[in-house]
């Protein structure tokens, strides 16, 4: 840990000298820099709801069929008539494994498995491969992110806090939006919407499950949080905090 604080100091020395590091630290709003705390205290509450939220809608990711019917990423429900009355069926789909409801019925089905025979399984084993990894990185860089919004709010404003905490909004939020392109692509858009069942030819209805749209709306935040460090400007780093910086490396 010390190691990594001065580092840290290090890179906040050179970033207070550097004239490209300034001229990007004076980007902004100038009164936004006055009431910094008031933004960054908002968008710490706003990260701290986003983290959450991607954590909630990560849990698609277990291999349990409690998590994955509660997150599912995605909803699919079709009737079809059998022996004169009508069969509901509910498919929740998951980031590694899918729960069948037939009548109230659940069916735990792992992508890959043998039992998993249907066009999705194939198309949604491709796409959460990609998919997880998005996920986590998403969430570290969303935990990450938010010591730089502290440092910013709280602590000495400096060159390299804005840029740390532009960047690893920007991560996160790329990362987010790519695992939920991902999933739309080659879970939903891939899968046919129609069922053939016997000579009966059912429509298959598609709704957003809550862990999608929990996770977009942690996406969401996170662009907004990276915005948020480019439209305040780096408050003027007094001497005596550079010469700080100096002696403590």
């Amino acid at each position: 840990n010390a190691e990594y604080m001065g580092i840290s100091r290090l890179f906040d020395m050179g970033c207070s000298d550097n004239q490209c590091c300034a001229a990007f630290g004076s980007i902004g709003v100038k009164s936004f820099s006055d009431v910094r705390h008031r933004i960054f205290t908002g968008t710490m509450i706003l990260s701290c709801c986003a983290l959450i939220f991607a954590i909630a809608s990560a849990c698609a990711i277990t291999k349990s069929e409690d998590p994955v019917w509660n997150v599912a990423w995605s909803k699919m429900s079709y009737s079809f008539a059998s022996n004169t009355t009508n069969v509901d069926v509910e498919l929740r789909l998951g980031l590694k494994a899918a729960v069948i409801s037939v009548d109230g019925s659940k069916t735990f089905i792992e992508y890959g498995s043998r039992e998993c025979d249907s066009s999705y399984c194939d198309h949604c084993k491709d796409a959460t491969k990609g998919c997880v990894t998005a996920v986590i990185l998403g969430i570290i860089t969303l935990a990450f992110s938010m010591k730089a919004q502290y440092t910013r709010g709280f602590k000495a404003d400096t060159n390299f806090q804005k840029i740390t905490g532009m960047l690893s909004g920007v991560c996160a939020f790329v990362s987010l939006l790519s695992s939920l392109a991902a999933f739309q692509k080659q879970c939903i858009d891939h899968v046919s919407h129609t069922v053939t069942i016997g000579d009966q030819t059912a429509d298959v209805t598609f709704k957003v499950g809550p862990g999608f749209a929990l996770m977009f709306t942690a996406c969401v935040v996170k662009g907004f949080v990276a915005v948020a460090h480019i439209l305040v400007p780096v408050s003027a780093v007094p001497s005596a905090l550079k010469t700080s910086l100096r002696t403590q490396v």
